[in-house]
């Protein structure tokens, strides 16, 4: 009885239950269940009890259940057992479901017991996918709509906001902690100010929140945010909560800006082109005008309301009656209203407007409204008018010019003035033009080149080089060939790239050319010959010379010798000399002349060569009572690629200048030194009586002693010619500088790299 009891309590306390409750034993079949199993399932406990429990299963799951109950009992681990888990019912209409489980062990008259309370989640599950489907769809719309929500606790200054806030921000979720401060150093440095104000505003019921501001990424990115949000206030109308949305409005702001530029660059551009844009209103007369308009006609932008009667009125009354008429022309015909006109400014300047625009009609076909743009053309008409008075010009200078002026278009001539005509002997302009210049010219030149090749290639220069100047051979109607010097530029002729010709009649200038030419040939066939008989002669001289000096140094040898023949044979001993180094100079220079002299090149040390020369010179100097110098510390190691033999010549023939030609008791300075731009300089300065700035010209000139001819200092005049020869043939040359009554100083500069 009590047992009976004990069951009725436990059957009434298990149908009590809203969960589903299941007793198997260890092979898994159902022993007792309480009446929610047919809420949850669809089943009478009749139905199911002595069934297999996996009947309530999915056909996946039932192998896995047998298997999992049969290893528990074979002592295997309880993985399920005194735990619960979420899986899959099946009801018995074959639908499935989401459950939760929990399943306990028990042991009853020592049988092992197994009981399952089983829930139905499936409206839970159902609610948190609609959810989760929600918080996507809200998630996926903020990622691609770039908007983001935000809630804002005024009181805790706790700020929530979506992951759509994080990514205007440039971050991912999660990537930065979700505070005010972190909102406002996100804000772009120049807009942080007015953010805070539009905060303050709406939180003191100023006006709502509304503000576009710009945004800094954590790669320095900028974006633009739009922000609108609202207050939510306490019973007492105390803020407390602050939410609202963000949006990207990036795109938008760009092209915003986009624009306010292009108007912008629009007005700037009108400014500097002097045009603006207006707009006739014809029914109402009123006017639309741009800001330049307004400069255009002398008055501030804004400055009064424009009419079609104001415009009218700063007209010159010639022109209204023509701008009347082009404009009904527009109405009428559909031509398009384009003239220049007269407009007078406030200040009383009279200046020129070119008009442009379309004409638009109503419904009926009538006039409505002419829009166009009207541009300040006083500076191309003043231009214009210049170019007037230079075509003028040019054409009058064209047309009496005495030489002959042509115009050349793609290598036909189209124009030419009677200066021409008359150099080619023809009829008149008709016969000139539309010819080339090869028509006009023999089939060669004198080079053997064809005329109309090298006349091409002449014309492509031209073009190249902007200006071109040779000489050509034209042929005259009655075939007379006669040399010109042509000149061609490049010029524009109504808008157009032409050459402007210029003929040089040179006939008269070859002749003097060629009596020139056979006046030189024939003085350089006489200066051949002097130097061919000079240097017969030299050699012709010298060989009785060296006889003389030989004989009369042996007299002077001979003892016993009486004084006054002694000296009458030193006489003759030092003239002979002197003759002898007359011959040599001769036949130098007139080996120069004649191109036969040949030098030897090597490498020459500097030094050595200035110490020969002070050696040989040194006894001419003591002999007069010169004191001579040589400075030679800077040129050590210097080396020059000259002719050893004459560069000591050159060098000796200037010291022996500064010691013939310097006072008694006088000095002479020989220097060598580096000089500038890599060029060694070696100078000889002399204390003597200078040389006037007038007879510099002539000192280098042959056989010119500058007035020493008659006096006692012996000499050629040819001593400085030839070394000034020798030193150009050399790569180098000499410079004279001379104070009268101081001094000069002969400079021998040679190029370093030489």
């Amino acid at each position: 009885m009590l047992k009976n009891n004990n069951q009725a309590f436990l059957s009434t306390m298990l149908d009590s239950v809203v969960d589903a409750i299941i007793v198997i034993n260890e092979n898994g079949v159902i022993q007792t269940v309480n009446s929610a199993v047919f809420a949850i399932f669809g089943y009478s406990p009749a139905e199911i009890i002595g069934k297999n429990v996996s009947m309530l299963m999915p056909d996946g799951k039932r192998v896995k259940h047998e298997q999992y109950l049969k290893n528990y009992i074979n002592g295997g681990e309880a993985r399920v057992i005194g735990t619960g888990l979420q899986d899959v019912g099946l009801r018995k209409d074959r639908s499935l479901f989401q459950l939760d489980l929990s399943i306990s062990e028990m042991h009853v008259d020592n049988e092992r017991m197994f009981i399952g309370v089983i829930r139905d989640i499936s409206h839970i599950v159902n609610t948190e996918k609609a959810l989760h489907s929600s918080e996507y769809r809200f998630s996926t719309a903020q990622q691609f709509a770039k908007f983001g929500v935000w809630d804002w606790n005024i009181e805790t200054n706790d700020l929530y906001w979506s992951e759509g806030i994080s990514q205007l921000i440039g971050y991912g979720e999660g990537e930065i902690e979700t505070t005010y401060q972190n909102f406002l150093n996100a804000i772009h440095l120049d807009d942080r100010e007015i953010v805070e104000s539009a905060i303050q505003e709406a939180l003191e019921g100023k006006q709502d929140y509304l503000v576009d501001h710009r945004v800094v990424w954590p790669n320095g990115i900028t974006r633009w945010v739009r922000e609108a949000g609202d207050i939510v206030r306490d019973e007492n109308g105390s803020p407390v909560k602050m939410i609202g949305v963000a949006i990207d409005i990036t795109a938008s702001k760009e092209f915003e800006l986009a624009l306010i530029e292009s108007e912008r660059q629009l007005k700037e551009a009108q400014r500097i082109g002097h045009i603006g844009n207006w707009s006739w209103d014809v029914e109402s007369g009123r006017l639309f005008w741009s800001d330049e308009i307004f400069r255009i006609f002398g008055h501030q932008p804004g400055e009064f309301e424009p009419t079609y009667e104001r415009f009218l009125s700063v007209l010159p009354p010639e022109d209204v009656e023509r701008i009347k008429k082009s404009e009904e022309a527009a109405f009428s015909k559909g031509e398009t209203h384009s003239i220049d006109h007269r407009i007078m400014l406030p200040s009383g300047e009279m200046r020129w407007v070119h008009e442009e625009a379309e004409a638009i009609l109503g419904e009926d076909g009538g006039p409505e409204r002419l829009q166009g743009t009207v541009q300040d053309i006083t500076d191309r008409k003043n231009a214009e008018e210049q170019l007037y008075a230079r075509e003028t010009m040019f054409e009058n200078v064209f047309n009496a010019s005495e030489d002959a002026i042509l115009i050349l278009d793609d290598g036909y001539f189209i124009e030419c003035n009677d200066a021409a005509v008359r150099m080619l002997h023809a009829s008149g302009r008709e016969e000139v033009l539309s010819t080339s210049p090869w028509d006009l010219s023999p089939e060669r030149q004198s080079d053997g080149e064809s005329s109309k090749e090298k006349s091409l290639e002449m014309i492509r220069l031209a073009y190249e080089k902007n200006f071109h100047r040779f000489e050509w051979v034209y042929r005259r109607v009655d075939g007379v060939e006669f040399p010109v010097e042509v000149t061609l530029t490049p010029t524009r002729m109504k808008n157009r790239q032409v050459l402007h010709v210029v003929w040089n009649d040179i006939t008269e200038r070859k002749k003097q050319q060629d009596d020139l030419r056979v006046a030189k040939d024939e003085a350089e066939s006489a200066n051949l010959a002097k130097s061919k008989f000079l240097s017969s002669m030299s050699h012709e001289l010298r060989t009785p010379m060296n006889a003389i000096l030989g004989f009369s140094q042996l007299l002077e040898l001979e003892e016993g010798l009486e004084e006054d023949h002694r000296q009458s044979v030193t006489d003759i001993r030092t003239a002979g000399e002197h003759l002898l180094e007359l011959i040599n100079d001769v036949l130098d220079f007139a080996r120069i002349e004649s191109g036969k002299i040949r030098l030897k090149f090597e490498p020459v040390n500097i030094e050595k060569v200035l110490c020969d020369c002070q050696t040989l010179t040194q006894p001419m100097a003591q002999a007069a009572g010169i004191t001579l110098e040589f400075q030679l510390e800077e040129c050590r190691n210097l080396m020059l690629f000259v002719d050893r033999t004459r560069l000591k010549q050159v060098v000796i023939n200037l010291v022996s200048n500064a010691i013939k030609y310097n006072k008694p008791g006088g000095r002479a300075k020989v220097l060598c030194q580096p000089g500038p731009d890599q060029r060694v300089c070696i100078s000889v300065t002399d204390s003597g009586i200078g040389i006037k700035q007038e007879a510099l010209n002539d000192l280098f000139e042959p056989f010119h002693r500058l007035g020493a001819e008659g006096g006692k200092i012996e000499g050629t005049g040819i001593g400085l010619v030839i070394s000034r020869q020798l030193a150009e043939m050399m790569n180098g040359e000499i410079v004279v500088e001379s104070e009268y009554g101081v001094g000069s100083t002969f400079s021998l500069l040679f190029d370093c790299s030489s």
